[in-house]
């Protein structure tokens, strides 16, 4: 039987035991101290301990976000129910299929989506049950979200030195949590993968980019996502912007004020960005000197990054802003193939690169943004598509060569097309096709279906 009682450092915490999988869930582990009242624009804070045993069984309400428009593409794609919000969501979610803390499984943290303005852990897409079908702890984390996560101002400097980027803060003490506690799950923890999509993908991009993740995640899965960090004064410039909406001075008055009145004072928020600005998006991680030192390409050109192994892969109809943009699926694409190559030429470990390919059948909107989710996290029962045989050998091919990427920093496996890495005297690319599954050729539209898909932030009224 899996592990159901754990012992982590701040007290005891008991899963739930999924009938007849052999695998244990904890929901709702508490990674940090609940960023609320006076932690409200501050760093995370370690948990505190509690007496006897906690009860991890249920999902935690999840970051303050905007729901998706009724009827809105991923409104109608994904089908939440309507969902809790709370500044007191930072929780994370682990599947494990130890028996014993003795086992030393290997270990996947996943990172959410959304622009940094939407997304949450247990999101109806992603699930743990694949990757601990196959002998990997699958663990899921909530980060704070657009203003609550990423709000940069003056005044906030004044206690802690240098404000914002709380929510990439949150990813690191989740991911450090893990590195410090994933063993009393049965979890090595020193073999842990970091893998996201999209903001997700930004996110994990942003941790083997941070000094402070040093020697604390070993591997990585980019899907559909670059590094980007703001500057500094961009970020400042969107933060005092904010506060003066809100039609306050300092945000240091602003923490009394409910999160339901932040919320309201965020939808109408209209910012301006300067013009020589290289960031699209109003919130996100931005280069504070401590969490992120130097801009992407600068760390990718220097080889300032941590030293793991990646693999990284997009979809053939990637876009954004809920309108074609014919350049961005080659231009992931481009930056995918040049970080790979520069990780070779410092002689570092190989990586591997996919491209997804495969048009979702029940309608004409291709291989969208996020639309390899469904595949990577083995839950396509439980989305309204009328999937195809095929489609399950997809994803089951898939959640292979995750685990065993996880595992081993080798995506190849008995019975499984052989992956080579992508070197420049191999340009090799995995392709998830429509009906294969193997080598091939990335091939772009160059005029995509207007209606291919509308990414996540598109609901947003800041993109």
């Amino acid at each position: 039987m899996a592990i159901t009682l754990a012992k982590t450092k701040a007290g005891l915490v008991s899963g739930v035991e999924i009938p007849g999988k052999d695998i244990t869930v904890f929901k709702g582990v508490p990674f940090a101290a609940p960023p609320v009242g006076e932690l409200r624009w501050k760093r995370p804070q370690p948990v505190e301990p509690w007496e006897g045993v906690r009860k991890a069984d249920t999902f935690t309400p999840v970051p303050w976000q905007a729901p998706h428009r009724k009827g809105s593409f991923y409104d109608v794609e994904w089908g939440n129910e309507p969902f809790e919000c709370s500044e007191d969501c930072l929780y994370l979610n682990i599947w494990t299929p130890a028996h014993s803390v003795d086992e030393k499984l290997p270990v996947a943290v996943w990172i959410y989506g959304g622009g940094f303005m939407s997304g949450f852990a247990h999101e109806r897409e992603f699930d743990g049950e694949a990757f601990a079908a196959k002998n990997v702890i699958y663990v899921s984390i909530n980060y704070r979200l657009s203003v609550f996560g990423y709000l940069t101002h003056p005044e906030l400097d004044k206690e802690s030195g240098r404000s914002g980027n709380y929510g990439l803060y949150d990813q690191i003490a989740a991911v450090t949590w893990v590195h410090e506690n994933i063993d009393a799950f049965g979890g090595d923890p020193e073999n842990i993968m970091v893998f996201g999509q999209s903001a997700g993908a930004g996110s994990t991009i942003s941790l083997f980019c941070s000094p402070l993740m040093k020697d604390v995640m070993h591997k990585a899965v980019v899907h559909s996502g670059l590094g980007g960090f703001a500057e500094k004064e961009h970020a400042y410039n969107i933060g005092e912007q904010f506060v003066r909406h809100c039609g306050y001075d300092s945000p240091l008055d602003m923490r009394d004020v409910p999160a339901e009145q932040i919320m309201e004072f965020y939808k109408t928020f209209k910012p301006q960005f300067a013009r020589d600005s290289k960031s699209r998006l109003a919130w996100g991680p931005y280069i504070d000197g401590v969490a992120l030192t130097e801009p992407y390409d600068v760390c990718v050109e220097k080889g300032d990054y941590n030293d793991i192994q990646l693999m990284m892969g997009s979809t053939k109809d990637d876009m954004a802003g809920g309108a074609p943009i014919p350049w961005m699926p080659p231009a992931i694409n481009a930056g995918m193939r040049n970080l790979l190559l520069r990780n070779e030429e410092l002689g570092r470990k190989p990586g591997y690169l996919y491209f997804f390919s495969r048009p979702l059948p029940g309608d004409d909107s291709g291989s969208w943004h996020s639309s390899d989710l469904w595949y990577v996290h083995g839950t396509l029962a439980r989305c309204w598509r009328p999937f195809e045989e095929y489609d399950y050998k997809l994803s089951d091919t898939m959640v292979t060569y995750w685990t065993n990427f996880c595992r081993n920093g080798d995506p190849n496996g008995e019975g499984l097309p052989e992956w080579k890495p992508f070197t420049k005297d191999c340009d090799f690319t995995m392709v998830f096709g429509d009906g294969t599954i193997g080598e091939g050729v990335p091939e772009f539209d160059p005029n995509p279906n207007p209606n291919a898909t509308r990414w996540q932030v598109a609901d947003d009224p800041y993109v």
